[in-house]
């Protein structure tokens, strides 16, 4: 879904086989979006797997990095317990 260099940088992977549905990944995409590590206008079908995302997280808040953290809470807890 997504990975972090030790420079803070994100990557995304939007492959579909990386979420539980087209719909768990474009929650997924609007989510990080909300927070500037997405861009609005790339479209998720034409994003490829390991792309640096426009944001670092060093240029978090804090309150956007505890935002982030929920985010994937959320996509991870669901998809250990799916997968379990």
């Amino acid at each position: 879904m997504i990975s972090f260099s030790p420079g803070w940088k994100p990557f995304s992977y939007p492959a579909p086989d990386n979420y539980a549905s087209p719909e768990a990944r474009e929650a997924f995409v609007r989510d990080l979006q909300s927070l500037a590590l997405y861009d609005p206008n790339r479209a998720v079908t034409s994003s490829r797997n390991g792309q640096i995302i426009e944001r670092d997280l060093i240029d978090l808040t804090d309150e956007e990095f505890e935002r982030l953290l929920k985010i994937l809470g959320n996509y991870c807890a669901g998809a250990s317990a799916t997968k379990a």
